[in-house]
């Protein structure tokens, strides 16, 4: 992931009622201490839902479900230097997973 980024790109986001302004060594550091959602049976994916270009510079609109406890809507803008894309700064909004009641709890909830 982190070819992906500038070294110097930031990350500015919202989730759970806080506010983030940071540098892109928190997404990092965030990502090694917590377990992949692979791991985790969260049914994790993305979807890229939008792309916008002008020359060397670029704007992505990414949708993630299932990630970290959270559905995320997150922003890259990125530019291309050298013949390479990087992303410059993501900017997300997150809100907790809508998760459906297992068929225990649905079982248990009906017989009472």
């Amino acid at each position: 992931m982190r070819s992906a980024f500038h070294p110097q790109a930031m990350m500015y986001g919202s989730s759970g009622g806080q506010t983030i302004a940071a540098p892109i060594d928190a997404l990092y550091a965030y990502i090694e201490a917590n377990e992949p959602p692979a791991k985790t049976g969260e049914p994790h994916q993305c979807t890229i839902t939008s792309i916008q270009l002008a020359g060397n510079a670029a704007s992505v609109e990414m949708v993630q479900e299932a990630c970290y406890g959270n559905d995320y809507t997150n922003y890259f803008q990125l530019v291309k230097d050298g013949g390479q894309w990087l992303i410059v700064s993501k900017t997300y909004n997150g809100t907790p997973t809508k998760k459906e009641p297992i068929a225990e709890e649905q079982l248990a909830f009906q017989a009472s």
